[in-house]
């Protein structure tokens, strides 16, 4: 791999990781207000 590619390869997998962080973030944010929903 040349020096290039590594970058871009690093960049994508830093966004890819980035994005699915956000997605946990979400899911967790939407469960707990299901949770609520189920509370009351």
């Amino acid at each position: 791999m040349s020096s290039k590619e590594k970058v871009k390869f690093l960049i994508t997998t830093l966004h890819s990781s980035a994005f699915t962080a956000c997605d946990l973030q979400n899911m967790n944010r939407h469960s707990s207000v299901r949770a609520e929903q189920f509370r009351h």
